[in-house]
Order: structure tokens, then C-alpha cells, then sequence
């Protein structure tokens, strides 16, 4: 039997791995998606929030060591926050000798040490903060509104932002040494500078994809998405 290639897939901030469920009978048979829930997300709910952007590393190094073996293939796509999740983390595989993953998805993020910007939405009162999140796109202002999202998905929301926002990238000694993907919105400001240089962070090749929207293109052109991942991952055979 042809083995599989397992696709880790890492949502945006505040987003449970239920946003990925819907790639499941797109996706070519050789992949078997692994949506991973980060902590205080979906169905992860009850369990504590994460204290410091390491701590999801450290967690999904452990995860992935248990899943990927031997003669096993496997790649990480990643949106937005999801993306400098994916992006660490292979560094982190990699600087200690784990297998190379077949490919890396970057989705809707700029390339890493970007200027941070001043204001820090996480410190934000409610109001303002909710205001924020409404001009990102993908959520409708009358669920910024509802109390069940001010008392339950909120204090998550604001979480992933402070993770994001205290994150210090620090510069690697070593480029990776992997192919990667970069997807982006052509409207989307928060990745329009310098999208080009993710070219710089590895060895391997680069791959770009341009896609008409802003910053969750990812649910307008998923199976577009689909097909790329479907021709990207096939292996033959």
C-alpha cells in the first residue's frame, strides 16, 4: 500500500482547526489532513491558554515526533498566525536534525522581521479591539457584537494577538533547507510589503501563489488552494 503524506494543517488567530474540515474530501487520497487545535481553541476550549509563542512550538515538536517516523512524508501549511507557527517550527524540526518536511505552506504572512507595528491591538479596550478584528475581514460585525463572542471567543482572540505581537523573530544562523509555498491576497496590506523575500529564507525552491482578495482568501479560493496542494504533494506512483 502507497503510504500517505501527512498535511499539518494550523489555523489564524482565534480560529479552531475546524476551518480545515472542509478540505477533507478534496484532498487527493495519498494526503491525510491532520488539522492540529491549538489549546483554548475549539474543542481544546477548557485547556489554558498558551503564555508565550515557545510554548506552541515545544507542543507541536512533540506532536510531530510522535506522528512523523521514519520513510514517512509529511508538510505543514499554515495561515496568518498559523504561518509564523509553521515557519518556526520547521526551523525548529530542522536545527535539530528531524526529516525535512516535503514542503512548507506559508499562507496570508508577510516574511519574518517585518517592522512591528505601534499599536498593539492586543492592549486595546473591547470596543477598539473588536473594531480592529471587524477591518481584517471574515467577521461580521453582528458576531463582534454577540455576548456569547465577547465572553467566550474574545479573551481568545486577544491571546493570539498578544502571542503574535510580543513574538521576537530572531534571525537564523541557517536558512531552511526545504521548498516552501507562499500564498497571499493581492489586497491584503498586512502582507503586501516585500512578499518577494520569502525567497531569502531557504535554500530550496519558492513557490508563489497570488490570489484575488485580502486576508482570508484562504475560505473564497480554497479549492483552488486544493488543487494546489493536490499537484504540489503528488508524488507519482
Amino acid at each position: 500500500m502507497k503510504k500517505k503524506i501527512k498535511l499539518f494543517c494550523l489555523p489564524y488567530a482565534g480560529a479552531s482547526a475546524f476551518i480545515y474540515n472542509k478540505w477533507v474530501n478534496k484532498l487527493n487520497d495519498e494526503i491525510q489532513l491532520v488539522p492540529y487545535e491549538l489549546s483554548g481553541h475549539g474543542l481544546r476550549y477548557h485547556e489554558p491558554h498558551y503564555t508565550s509563542f515557545s510554548e506552541i512550538i515545544t507542543e507541536l515538536e512533540s506532536y510531530i515526533k510522535q506522528n512523523v517516523h521514519y520513510g514517512d512524508y509529511y508538510a505543514l501549511f499554515g495561515h496568518s498566525m498559523g504561518g509564523t507557527i509553521v515557519y518556526e517550527l520547521t526551523h525548529h524540526l530542522l536545527s535539530q536534525g528531524f526529516y525535512k518536511p516535503e514542503i512548507v505552506y506559508i499562507s496570508g504572512k508577510g516574511p519574518p522581521g517585518k517592522k512591528r507595528r505601534e499599536r498593539l491591538l492586543h492592549l486595546l479596550p473591547d470596543e477598539e479591539f473588536k473594531e480592529e478584528i471587524f477591518k481584517l475581514g471574515n467577521t461580521p460585525r453582528e458576531i463582534l457584537d454577540d455576548n456569547v463572542f465577547e465572553k467566550y471567543y474574545l479573551p481568545t482572540l486577544r491571546n493570539d494577538f498578544r502571542l503574535l505581537e510580543t513574538y521576537l523573530f530572531e534571525k537564523k544562523k541557517d536558512i531552511l533547507d526545504c521548498p516552501i509555498a507562499i500564498l497571499y491576497g493581492n489586497t491584503d496590506e498586512r502582507t503586501a510589503d516585500n512578499i518577494l523575500d520569502w525567497s531569502k529564507y531557504t535554500k530550496q525552491e519558492c513557490y508563489f501563489f497570488e490570489f484575488d482578495g485580502g486576508h482570508f482568501f484562504i475560505h473564497e479560493h480554497f479549492e483552488s488552494i486544493i488543487k494546489i496542494l493536490n499537484r504540489s504533494l503528488y508524488r507519482g506512483g
